[in-house]
């Protein structure tokens, strides 16, 4: 399966909503076999990680109300939360502070 580029997000809700799955299925190929050790030892692996949870999180306040029409179980708000810290302009991140952090990114 060829890689899709990463290209600023559409307007159209369902087109949002597979922006999302679209990084959420990068994340799980950048994350296979990674335990937290090598996440937060590998920086390529981990920036990676924390640029599709902006974009998901971009991507999450874009879709606005329509976000619980399309997927009512998740927790969007707390989706929308992740980019605190962290402003996105189209694809290019701007830290206000230090960002996400390794050890916030890495859940497992």
């Amino acid at each position: 399966m060829a890689a899709r580029r990463s290209v600023p997000f559409s307007g159209d809700p369902a087109k949002l909503l597979d922006d999302i799955l679209t990084d959420i299925a990068r994340i799980e190929r950048f994350t296979q076999g990674v335990d937290r050790t090598i996440f937060e030892g590998d920086e390529q692996v981990a920036y990676a990680v924390k640029y599709a949870l902006l974009r998901i999180s971009e991507a999450a306040h874009r879709l606005g109300g329509s976000a619980a029409e399309l997927c009512p179980s998740v927790e969007w708000r707390d989706i929308r939360g992740w980019a605190t810290g962290c402003a996105i302009h189209t694809t290019v991140l701007i830290s206000a502070s230090s960002g996400l952090s390794s050890k916030r990114t890495w859940l497992r």
